[in-house]
């Protein structure tokens, strides 16, 4: 459009120019901007309006690209899920099963007693206490009198086997006898009550026996206390007259009893 001048000739003709006051020629329009009413252009008044439009698509371009940020919730989850990868840990525990070599334990079941010879005994220069005579490298404890041995404790000499003779009544009545460790030691009671509440104690590794003869009440109450060797008692009197035999289960040998 070209701008003519102003012209004043009549207030229903003249040329309108952009921005002039109203009133306003053909193809211009009225616009009130709050203060004074001027012309401008219709076609530009249209123009304006749609550049508004314009500006609204932009706009919700701009909010469809906030949906792409949920992208980033994807990154956690996927961020998450490779800690799993630490279960595999777990498969380490299958190296347990190495315990099984526990199993070698079982080798203890070997531990079952054996009967052992004893060593051979030596005869010393001099015969010790408690032996009333020695020989061969025994000591033999003779108890031949009434009563002559009851109530004393004999500890049988190291390095020597041990013989206890209770012949006579009431000889060996609650006497003790402790025996050395791995020599034989043997009682021998055939007097009438020789040996009623008798104690013998075998040592840990030596043979032990007791012999009770057909004697009234010979053994009557005594105890026979078994190491892990050779342990037995023998008995050729009646059955109220057998010892005690505790320990058996230690000893090398079953049967430790009478008869």
């Amino acid at each position: 459009m070209v701008v003519g001048l102003l012209s004043c000739s009549s207030d229903l003709r003249r040329d309108d120019i952009a921005g002039r006051r109203c009133p306003c020629l053909p193809g211009w329009t009225k616009q009130d901007n709050g203060t004074t009413c001027v012309c401008v252009a219709s076609g530009a008044e249209e123009t304006g309006g749609s550049g508004a439009t314009a500006g609204n698509s932009s706009i919700a371009t701009g909010g469809a690209s906030a949906t792409g940020g949920t992208a980033a919730i994807g990154g956690l989850s996927t961020g998450g899920v490779t800690t799993t990868g630490g279960a595999s840990n777990n498969a380490g525990t299958a190296g347990l099963g190495a315990s099984s070599g526990y199993g070698g334990t079982a080798g203890i079941s070997g531990s079952s007693n054996s009967c052992m010879v004893p060593p051979t005994p030596r005869n010393p220069t001099v015969c010790p206490s408690p032996c009333t005579s020695c020989s061969g490298g025994v000591c033999y404890i003779n108890c031949t009198s009434q009563d002559g041995c009851s109530n004393t404790t004999f500890t049988c000499p190291q390095a020597m086997a041990c013989e206890l003779n209770c012949t006579a009544s009431g000889s060996c009545n609650t006497a003790i006898l402790l025996c050395a460790d791995t020599f034989s030691c043997a009682i021998d009671c055939h007097g009438k009550k020789s040996c009623i509440s008798l104690s013998v104690k075998c040592s840990t590794n030596g043979p032990c026996d007791l012999t009770c003869e057909n004697d009234t009440q010979v053994c009557n109450k005594s105890a026979l206390a078994c190491g892990s060797n050779t342990c037995k008692a023998h008995c050729t009197g009646s059955a109220n007259d057998y010892p005690t035999v505790n320990g058996c289960a230690t000893s090398c040998q079953s049967g430790c009893g009478c008869p």
